[in-house]
């Protein structure tokens, strides 16, 4: 199976170098959504997006050579993001160089590393991107992709049972998220990507876009009776997935959305009381015993165990006190706030070091047998990492790249034309994402949402180009 699994990954590889220009980004969006679930073949090469990465990288120089433009060049090197990716890097490049854990060599490949699995796509994702016709049928495949997905996740719900989740961890011998997730007490739906929470954060992703696109009517992508189903089938996925951080999140993305974007008082009013009823359909919907249904309505007579080390664990310990898994709860974070404090209180500016949590802590959900205790379980904010790992420098630095995205976009806002249009979504999906890493830690969503920050940023540049070669 790990030479099948190898196959597809070669075919996924071998299709981004030798597609044609944007359509080298279906490929990547495939590898992302269907291959990017502890699948390992080198360990240089995991988390497996360094493998997409390094296609879109070789994809570009191949051109690059191919041309020998010195404008195809200077475009490489004039994104949008260029400065402020550069001077995180230097950052993050200087704190790893200060780990004593390792060799300074080694301190500079794992910063090298960091750079490559968290930002590298967000520089590189535009380069073959030519007219925003072909953003748009980018953002049509994502959405038909998670459609997919979605499908999958509801035969997941019927069955209890998650075929693509369980081979993933009898082949590579990591933890079936997923079937942990269907065996806990508080149930949560996955599909082809397995952490219901990275699904259900993907479709949101995916749902946001349909929005964008349907009120824009330059883009003509309108509903019908099937563009319909898909959606109700696309929400139900994202409420099974059981993630309230992620609703929360896509609802956030939805109102900044409906606040900057061009439409009328009437329109904003419904849009914000259809908001309204999703954050209550999503509380509803948190508070539904999915195993019950699933099993009393729908698989009676199918369903399916999965075979899973950590499936009988339902609870876990902060400080001699048992939460039950029906959630996160404000006084769990103080705790983890707390904990992180602890951990990182020998080193405040600097930080422990990158990858510290899992290296010396153990704090590796992949691992078959794991399980973390005694304070220690989750630390759902990416900030909570952050200043374990990288200290106060650490969440300095990210503060200034993330304000800088978001001035950025901003000023798009002004022109008024397509150009608002991109620079609109990318702040609903950035404030989206933003929210997702403070409550929830990292659920695998960095990869995609810098990939569609970097194609509707050079959806933005064209509109203006565009413009400006009318005048």
């Amino acid at each position: 199976m790990k030479f099948l699994f190898l196959s597809i990954i070669g075919i996924v590889f071998l299709g981004i170098l030798f597609s044609k220009g944007y359509k080298k980004l279906y490929w990547i969006l495939f590898g992302i959504v269907f291959l990017d679930n502890g699948i390992i073949i080198y360990n240089y090469l995991a988390p497996i997006v360094r493998v997409w990465v390094l296609g879109l990288f070789l994809s570009i120089l191949w051109d690059l050579y191919k041309t020998k433009s010195r404008s195809s060049a200077i475009s490489v090197l004039d994104s949008k993001y260029t400065k402020i990716i550069f001077l995180f890097s230097i950052s993050i490049l200087i704190l790893c160089l200060m780990d004593e854990r390792h060799s300074l060599i080694k301190n500079g490949i794992r910063a090298f590393t960091y750079m490559c699995d968290y930002f590298l796509i967000l520089l590189l994702s535009s380069y073959f991107i030519k007219n925003t016709n072909e953003v748009i049928k980018l953002s049509k495949f994502f959405y038909y992709l998670m459609f997919g997905c979605a499908l999958y996740s509801i035969y997941v719900l019927f069955s209890l049972h998650n075929p693509y989740s369980l081979l993933i961890s009898k082949v590579y011998n990591v933890n079936d998220i997923s079937g942990h997730f269907i065996n806990r007490t508080r149930v949560a739906i996955s599909s082809v990507i397995t952490h219901p929470h990275k699904n259900g954060a993907f479709i949101a992703i995916a749902i946001l876009i349909r929005f964008f696109f349907w009120v824009n009517k330059k883009n003509k992508w309108h509903f019908n009776l099937f563009q319909i189903f898909i959606l109700v089938i696309m929400i139900i996925s994202q409420l099974i997935s059981n993630s309230r951080s992620v609703g929360w999140g896509m609802i956030l993305g939805f109102v900044i959305f409906i606040s900057l974007y061009k439409f009328k008082i009437k329109q904003k009013v419904v849009f914000f009381i259809v908001a309204i009823c999703y954050l209550l359909l999503l509380n509803f919907a948190t508070k539904l015993n999915l195993r019950y249904i699933s099993e009393h309505f729908i698989s009676k007579y199918y369903i399916i165990k999965s075979d899973n080390k950590n499936s009988d664990v339902d609870n876990f310990k902060l400080d001699n006190k048992t939460y039950e898994n029906s959630g996160s709860t404000i006084s769990m974070r103080t705790m983890q706030l707390k904990k992180s404090y602890e951990l990182m209180k020998s080193d405040v500016w600097k930080g422990n070091g990158y990858r510290w949590l899992s290296e010396n802590l153990g704090f590796d959900p992949l691992r078959n047998d794991f399980i973390l205790e005694g304070g220690y379980y989750g630390f759902e904010s990416f900030f909570y990492i952050v200043l374990i790992e990288f200290g106060i420098i650490g969440i300095i630095a990210y503060t200034l790249l993330f304000t800088a995205i978001l001035v950025y976009n901003y000023n798009f806002i002004k022109y008024k034309n397509q150009a608002s249009f991109f620079g609109i979504c990318n702040i609903s999906i950035f404030s989206y994402f933003f929210l997702i890493i403070i409550l929830n830690g990292d659920p695998g969503i960095f990869t995609i949402t810098t990939l569609f920050l970097s194609i509707y940023t050079k959806g933005a540049t064209l509109s203006l180009q565009k413009i400006n070669h009318l005048k």
